[in-house]
């Protein structure tokens, strides 16, 4: 009896690697001749700006620049001055399923930054930061959805209806804009920029049939000198690009992010001019309806119908919560003023709370901040956030932190008084295993109409459905149902039951 299978092939990306890393970069610089001795550095601020990011055979190669600003007093003057130090870093990652065909994501946060004088011309700038990778590989599996052949009538097909929702897309787009900030008449003429720290936000990837709407924004925030003292301000300038995806698709769990390449503030008449550059990237998600054939046999001749595992991800959704943190920070002195201040997500992790699992996000808070003589200060404390968190039965997440919106800081009484808020973002999956048949042959006739009888009584042992029973028997389930007159398949365990053979 000759059968055919029917075979799909299924494609669409698989996630190779998800890690973060950890790595700390130094640099001594000179400072430059045009610039003052150094008497006292206050802090350092760092930014991180990943160049490229090239993926290769067991191998990942991120390259960019930790742009550290040193604020420091110079000797014999009371205001402050800066200095830009540009740290190269390259990050490598091993790991035996990247390929050169790999698309890898990254994203990089600096975590701390600190900068000492070795002598009035001489500084050493430090920053940790972290890098996070992610790579998908596309790949394609074969499954059978029927067979097809064989006597007339003769194929008894269980075909299971299943959904397989599949990375479609990975996709990044890099742009550019520039723009030209005004500063209000009521700030004051801008003598000298000290400060110029872009952040980064996404407020929306909405998928339009193949177009991916991304939008989001850059917001500076400026520190600088005016007059005799220092102040603060900050600009939010919107963006909005267009990415191309493979294929429509309904949204299913896409993720959005941007990660910035470089910033460049320069300070021109009183007027900011901002170049950006970054890249949007995206992983897109579609859910397909798959029909498996997931066993086979007949009722005229024996079958070997072997089966195997066919994964498919049957669940991917998006969830969060956010959490309002406030946090007292006791200064040495009394603050006067906050001039900048943010938060930076330094490690996530789940543990065993008093009231269940949780997870606990660890939280470095920056500060630059005036004391009560108007001197400048810097300085970093920790905090640690929690908040419940369950996690599905049969399921794996992935969990993203980010302090959201503004940080607040306000110098009072004893120290600064900082609230922010929190975001905890993750993306839930379910793989299963479901069981498709991958190969089928006959092995032989039954021996003749006397080898089977005609009815059979047979008892439905525990775990067994109407399927199996009829399997067994050589019958089918139309023929059972109607011989015991069952109004559905479910039977219940212990139940005798009248089988008539099926004979082609």
């Amino acid at each position: 009896m000759d059968m055919e299978l029917q075979p799909v092939v299924l494609e669409g990306y698989r996630q190779v690697l998800d890690t973060a890393v950890t790595q700390e970069e130094t640099l001594e610089s000179i400072v430059p001749d045009t610039y003052p001795d150094i008497a006292r550095i206050v802090t350092a601020v760092g930014r991180v700006y990943v160049r490229d990011c090239e993926p290769g055979e067991g191998t990942v190669r991120l390259t960019g620049t930790i742009q550290t600003t040193v604020f420091y007093i110079p000797e014999g003057e009371q205001l402050p001055k800066t200095l830009e130090v540009a740290i190269p870093f390259q990050c490598l990652k091993d790991h035996p399923s990247l390929r050169t065909t790999t698309v890898v994501q990254s994203s990089a946060t600096v975590t701390f930054a600190d900068a000492r004088a070795i002598n009035p011309r001489k500084v050493v700038a430090r920053a940790e930061i972290m890098v996070e990778l992610t790579a998908y590989e596309l790949a394609a599996k074969e499954v059978n959805t029927d067979v097809q052949g064989g006597p007339e009538g003769s194929l008894e097909k269980r075909l299971l209806p299943a959904r397989d929702i599949v990375i479609t897309g990975v996709v990044e787009k890099p742009f550019l804009f520039s723009d030209l900030v005004r500063m209000p008449p009521s700030k004051g003429e801008v003598q000298q920029l000290l400060l110029c720290r872009p952040q980064l936000d996404v407020m929306e990837g909405k998928l339009i049939g193949r177009k991916l709407v991304v939008k989001g924004s850059v917001k500076l925030y400026l520190v600088y000198q005016c007059g005799d003292s220092v102040t603060s301000t900050c600009f939010e300038l919107p963006f909005s690009q267009v990415l191309d995806v493979e294929q429509e698709a309904g949204d299913q769990g896409s993720q959005v992010d941007v990660r910035l390449k470089s910033v460049d503030c320069r300070l021109r008449e009183g007027e900011l001019e901002v170049t950006v550059e970054a890249c949007a990237q995206a992983v897109v998600r579609m859910e397909r309806e798959v029909t498996l054939l997931s066993d086979v046999y007949s009722v005229s001749c024996r079958l070997d119908a072997q089966r195997s595992p066919c994964p498919l991800c049957t669940l991917a959704e998006t969830g969060g919560t956010s959490q309002s943190v406030r946090h007292f920070y006791q200064t040495s002195v009394e603050a006067k003023q906050v001039l900048d201040s943010f938060a930076v997500v330094k490690e996530v992790t789940q543990r065993s709370g008093e009231h269940g699992n949780e997870l606990a996000a660890q939280i470095q808070v920056h500060m630059l901040y005036l004391d009560e003589e108007g001197e400048l200060r810097g300085a970093t404390d920790s905090v640690l956030v929690t908040c419940p968190y369950q996690i599905p039965e049969g399921c794996q997440r992935k969990v993203h932190c980010r302090a959201v919106g503004d940080l607040t800081a306000a110098a009072v009484s004893g120290g600064i008084d900082l609230r922010f808020e929190l975001e905890f973002r993750w993306l839930t999956t379910k793989e299963e295993e479901l069981l498709c048949v991958s190969s089928v042959a006959s092995t032989g006739d039954y021996e003749g109409p006397c080898s089977r009888p005609s009815l059979v009584i047979r008892r439905v042992d525990a775990g067994e459905q109407l399927w199996d029973v009829a399997k067994a028997c050589g019958a089918t389930i139309q023929d059972i149902c109607t011989a015991n007159e069952l109004a559905s398949e479910t039977v219940p365990e212990g139940m005798i039951l009248l089988i008539p053979t099926k004979r082609v």
